[in-house]
């Protein structure tokens, strides 16, 4: 099992349907990593047979 924490705002239910998608990005740098929105996906796929993701999206009252 590999577990990957960060302390970012988290992501909304859309939010992970986005990520979830193969080929999304919202990146609009031609130099960066990611631009192409398929790391995730096609790295989970290779890792095993499911990926787990655990949210919680910080609320702005």
């Amino acid at each position: 099992m590999l577990v990957f924490q960060d302390d970012g705002g988290g992501m909304d239910p859309e939010g992970v349907r986005q990520c979830m998608s193969l080929g999304f990005s919202t990146k609009k740098s031609k130099t960066t990593i990611g631009q192409y929105g398929n790391g995730f996906k096609t790295s989970t796929m290779r890792l095993g047979a499911d990926a787990i993701v655990f949210t919680r999206a910080i609320r702005e009252k």
